[in-house]
């Protein structure tokens, strides 16, 4: 090759260096499959939740990279090395996700349960998110889907999407890549069992759903508000068992300057004598944003548990959120069948509350006239298969 044309090659790779490596996702998922009750409910949580943080990743534009600690590595060894190596960039999001048995004590400082992984002592779910915190992520998310008793069957669930609906990159970027900061979650309150069935852990199906729909029906949405909406899920999964998932966020969508700690921060494996770093009050599932409310609204009208004369009665709250000429573009599953009165859904659900097995409010196929009320709203009923 003429030497000019190597100077003129350097001289093109100095001035253009091409384009910034894209962030990084990480991704640790740990799963008990070994185990003898749980071990096929964690097997599917790992598969299926490492599928849709690739699917996310991929969208966003970012590479994934993930660990996953199964079977002869569901090891606090493992876990404490996969940590310990992580190193991430300010732009970077990490997601650690555990699925098995944990449990929590009275004398703890933390709502959040330890992870029953084998080694010489039970880790702290939040001692594990604020090691990978320290890491310095843009955006640190820690799900903890434990304290697990397991159920034979599978929770009546039917997914499906409404025909014209599209996945919407900006309800991912509001999530992701607008936030900054951290949330840890943990899939039940100190004192409650987390169930799992062949499917997987009802809070994760649940999150993956709530996630899904946010994606295609949403027009915005915050941490906040999906968790909301995965509680209203797993509530309707399991309506024999009370399970209450508890959070804590610090999130902000403004960036923030980097820690100047240079400390390397590392997951102990041996006992740690040391009392652990108070940790904050857990949030609480307040009113959200109107798509979560608007969901559970609806739902309760299909809840066969309340009488319908209680459902009825509920009516009177559809001015919060609803004017008095609102119509309703009505889904059956992913098919539009008819456009009704609100009144006329009201009445509908509370006759076929049998038949349907959840309720999705659509937003973004709704209309909010001047009052800040819905003039005109989409939903989507999923029925039980067969009835």
């Amino acid at each position: 090759m003429p030497r000019f044309l190597l100077i003129f090659g350097l001289i093109l790779r100095l001035v253009y260096p091409g384009r910034a490596q894209a962030p990084t996702f990480h991704a640790i998922l740990v799963g008990a499959t070994q185990d003898r009750t749980l071990g096929l409910s964690c097997a599917a949580d790992l598969i299926n939740t490492d599928a849709k943080l690739q699917l996310i990743a991929g969208r966003l534009g970012y590479q994934y990279a993930s660990t996953i600690l199964a079977g002869q590595e569901f090891q606090l060894d493992a876990l404490a090395a996969a940590v310990n190596r992580l190193t991430c960039q300010p732009s970077d999001v990490v997601f650690f996700y555990y699925s098995g048995h944990g449990a929590n004590a009275t004398q703890s400082n933390t709502e959040f349960p330890f992870l029953a992984i084998e080694g010489k002592r039970y880790p702290a779910l939040v001692e594990v998110h604020e090691t990978l915190l320290a890491k310095k992520p843009r955006l640190c998310l820690t799900v903890g889907d434990c304290c697990n008793n397991f159920i034979d069957q599978n929770p009546a669930t039917t997914r499906s999407i409404v025909k014209g609906a599209q996945a919407s990159r900006s309800i991912l970027e509001s999530l992701f890549v607008q936030s900054r900061g951290d949330l840890i979650v943990a899939s039940s309150k100190p004192g409650q069992t987390s169930i799992g069935c062949p499917l997987g852990g009802l809070f994760t199906l649940s999150f993956l759903e709530a996630l899904d729909y946010a994606v295609y029906y949403n027009r915005q949405v915050s941490w906040k508000a999906l968790l909301e909406d995965v509680q209203l899920r797993l509530t309707q999964a399991n309506a024999t068992h009370q399970q209450d998932l508890i959070f804590r966020a610090n999130l902000t969508d403004e960036p923030s300057e980097a820690p100047t700690d240079t400390t390397t921060p590392v997951l102990a494996v041996a006992p740690v004598e040391a009392t652990p770093a108070p940790v904050a009050e857990p949030g609480t599932l307040q009113p959200g944003p109107a798509y979560a409310d608007i969901n559970a609204f609806f739902n309760a009208q299909t809840d066969e548990r309340l009488p319908s004369a209680e459902r009825r009665r509920q009516w009177a709250g559809a001015a919060r959120y609803f004017d008095s000429v609102t119509r309703v573009r009505l889904f059956v599953n992913d098919t539009e069948v008819e456009r009704l009165p609100l009144n006329e859904v009201l009445s509908r659900h509370v006759l076929l509350a049998a038949k349907i097995q959840q309720v999705n409010f659509i937003e973004r196929f709704s209309t909010v006239g001047t009052s800040g009320r819905y003039t005109e709203i989409a939903i989507q009923e999923i029925w039980h298969p067969g009835r």
